[in-house]
């Protein structure tokens, strides 16, 4: 809209900006009502919730093979004290 109103096209940027302005569709809901979909679903957050069950959170200094605490990203929480040589 903005490029047609710099080169003074207003009846272009005015249905641009008019387009801009509709109404978006509604999301999906976040249960699938196909129950293929859903059991699917059901089945990768049991796998998630296994995962977080059994991860190790602790992170290793592979200088002095001490174990680090680590995020629940597995970051440690200073990368400075690692060496990865």
């Amino acid at each position: 809209a903005v490029a047609f109103y710099a080169d003074g096209n207003l009846s272009a940027a005015e249905y641009e900006w008019g387009d801009l302005c509709q109404a978006a569709p509604p999301p999906p809901p976040s249960t699938p009502t196909n129950p293929v979909f859903a059991n699917v679903n059901k089945a990768a957050q049991f796998m998630l919730d296994v995962e977080g069950a059994t991860i190790s959170r602790e992170c290793e200094d592979f200088t002095t093979g001490v174990f680090l605490p680590c995020d629940d990203a597995g970051a440690p929480p200073n990368l400075s004290n690692l060496h990865l040589t």
